[in-house]
């Protein structure tokens, strides 16, 4: 899978995390991230979006 190459390469290139956006409601996409390593760090609601944004983040290796 494509998506299990990024930790790598993020650190390959120097990068220490990988943060992420989705839109908070699916839970469907956060669990899946969840258990893919990532965690959530919290939420934002942004005037011009009819949705709240959660953020996601990963530590790389």
């Amino acid at each position: 899978m494509l998506y299990l190459e990024f930790p790598n390469k993020s650190h390959e290139l120097g990068g220490t995390k990988i943060t992420i956006g989705i839109i908070e409601k699916n839970t469907r996409l956060k669990e899946w991230y969840l258990q893919n390593g990532f965690v959530h760090v919290g939420n934002h609601e942004y005037a011009h979006l009819p949705f709240v944004v959660g953020y996601m983040e990963m530590e790389v290796w």
